[in-house]
């Protein structure tokens, strides 16, 4: 993750694919800590997406995991407390 967070300035697009990589790991390890920290780095990939002003391309990414993921109620229940 540390790589994720030194590549956020000059590498955005290598940041963002970390996140994801990662936060589907986590998404798929199940449990409410897991989907906790999954949102974090959503959270952190969603900045990267406004910075980079590809707000659509988040909502659309976002929109796409909540499909998929729509039978995970704790999943859906974290993404929604972090405001994704």
């Amino acid at each position: 993750m540390r790589v994720a967070q030194a590549a956020e300035t000059n590498h955005p697009q290598a940041a963002l694919d970390i996140y994801r990589r990662r936060a589907e790991a986590l998404i798929n390890m199940r449990g409410r800590d897991n989907y906790h920290a999954a949102a974090e780095l959503l959270g952190r990939a969603r900045k990267l997406y406004q910075q980079k002003d590809e707000n659509p391309v988040w909502q659309e990414n976002i929109a796409s995991l909540r499909e998929e993921l729509s039978r995970l109620p704790a999943l859906q229940d974290e993404l929604n407390q972090a405001g994704l």
